[in-house]
């Protein structure tokens, strides 16, 4: 009887230490982001401090409506340049180094990674300034305020 007890303590010390030194290894999530936020998939967190700041505005549904409609239409015009990066890039993944294909795929994929930067950035002005368009002017006053702390929505 005394056995079983003491082989049950053992046990659960001894898991107990696995999962300590784990721990120690591999700290929880929670732990491992900044301010302990979780940023995984199925949570959507706005990127860009402008994005940000515009949560601390206080918007009518038609303009959050408006906003994600526009969001929506930015992203469906630049799926079809993400697809085709997303090729040039398993072009270069898949290329043997040393060979034409590989330098061919490097050249490809580089030309291709500038476009896209170019592309996104020239979307990103182009929605700023639509959203921008649809705020009062409060509300303008508001997000300058908001951008100029620095803070852009953050506790």
């Amino acid at each position: 009887m005394r056995t079983k007890k003491f082989a049950g303590f053992l046990l659960a010390a001894a898991l107990g230490s696995g999962a300590a030194v784990a721990l120690a290894q591999n700290p929880p999530l929670a732990e491992a982001t900044p301010q302990g936020h979780w940023h995984g998939r199925g949570e959507h967190r706005p990127h860009s401090a402008f994005m940000r700041a515009l949560h601390t505005l206080d918007l009518t549904d038609s303009q959050h409506q408006q906003i994600r409609d526009l969001v929506k239409a930015q992203w469906q015009s630049l799926k079809p340049q993400m697809q085709a990066l997303r090729e040039q890039r398993r072009a270069f993944d898949q290329a043997v180094p040393g060979s034409a294909e590989f330098s061919q795929a490097q050249s490809a994929l580089a030309q291709a990674q500038t476009q896209a930067i170019r592309t996104r950035l020239q979307a990103e002005v182009n929605l700023r300034n639509q959203i921008y368009a649809l705020l009062s002017d409060p509300q303008k006053a508001q997000l300058a305020t908001a951008l100029a702390a620095g803070n852009h929505g953050r506790p």
